[in-house]
């Protein structure tokens, strides 16, 4: 049960990115658990791939929309189009 929902997160932050913090820190406290609940967290090594999957849902910053790429800053922009070049 515990994989399943692990795996459930990790779609649930590709599909929901506003809601990624949440998901995240579930994510994270799921993988905790399951070193009690799974045979010492598939022999740890599941509960250290499940924790890094959960800080790196975390520290994830999705792409900007359209409509916020409008709002941006002049400083950003002018990154953004040092980006684009080769």
């Amino acid at each position: 049960m515990i994989p399943l929902v692990l795996i459930l997160l990790g779609a649930l932050a590709v599909a929901m990115p506003a809601h990624h913090v949440f998901y995240g820190v579930l994510a994270l406290a799921v993988a905790v658990y399951s070193l009690i609940g799974v045979n010492l967290g598939g022999f740890v090594l599941g509960m250290l791939l499940g924790c890094i999957g959960g800080i790196l849902i975390v520290a994830w910053m999705p792409k900007p929309r359209a409509a916020d790429a409008g709002t941006a800053g002049a400083a950003d922009a002018g990154a953004d189009d040092l980006q684009d070049r080769p």
